[in-house]
């Protein structure tokens, strides 16, 4: 009895997260609406007796503070090619959401893709630390720049500095639209790739335990009416965001 009391005072543990700004699934962490993969983050790991602290980062920072083992967690985060992030970061079994790359390009020039061939001869922004499918990345006969931020990304696609851009379809919408650049700007719906997203743990700081245990807890939250009420204050559906399996 002593012993079920004493864990029932006991305060919770404050994890710190990074991540990139990723709209709608991460926003300001300083505001009411954090986005939504930060408030299912929030649920989960209060169920699990800790509360978080969320900092909005560049994504190559977020990834250097979770190889330094300076944070306990990476939030929208891949496994990266061949998994080699694994290394220094343990997954839930669980993804949180998911993320579809498209191509985005100028209205007024036009595109449609219609596989890696139809890339040939373009210069395509790409953002650094991403991960992309292998036959993309590693293609010799394409030509790929890297930037820091798909914002700066979608103002290099404007100026006409770079032919195309790969995003995130619900992240570069939105940033267009907030850059008033959605009159300009445009995306082929078809998907380059598909990428599992997930809240992952420091494996120097000893969270595998904590991955496994917020996977099994996040699959049961995800068939309550609370994960659906956060996907309609951000206008998602399960569709939408949801890996396919």
């Amino acid at each position: 009895m002593l012993v079920a009391l004493a864990t029932f005072s006991a305060p919770l543990r404050t994890l710190s997260v990074v991540g990139e700004l990723w709209p709608p699934l991460v926003l300001d962490e300083r505001a009411s609406n954090p986005g939504a993969d930060m408030e299912v983050c929030q649920r989960v790991l209060s169920r699990l007796g800790y509360t978080v602290k969320f900092q909005v980062v560049p994504w190559q920072r977020a990834l250097l503070m979770a190889k330094s083992g300076d944070v306990d967690a990476v939030i929208g985060i891949g496994r990266g090619l061949l998994n080699d992030r694994e290394s220094y970061l343990a997954y839930p079994p669980e993804p949180l959401s998911a993320s579809r790359l498209v191509l985005f390009y100028r209205k007024e020039d036009g595109f449609r893709y219609q596989g890696l061939p139809s890339l040939v001869g373009k210069t395509i922004g790409t953002t650094a630390g991403y991960s992309y499918p292998p036959d993309f990345s590693h293609a010799p006969y394409l030509t790929l720049e890297p930037a820091p931020t798909v914002s700066i990304n979608l103002n290099k696609l404007k100026a006409r500095r770079v032919d195309l851009i790969v995003a995130d379809m619900a992240m570069g919408t939105h940033l267009a639209e907030s850059m008033s650049l959605g009159n300009q700007l445009a995306f082929d719906p078809t998907p380059i790739a598909r990428t599992k997203l997930y809240l992952a743990f420091s494996r120097s700081r000893g969270l595998d335990t904590l991955a496994e245990a917020f996977g099994v807890e996040l699959r049961r939250f995800k068939q309550s009416p609370a994960y659906l009420e956060i996907l309609r204050k951000y206008q998602l559906s399960a569709t939408m965001i949801q890996p396919e399996h």
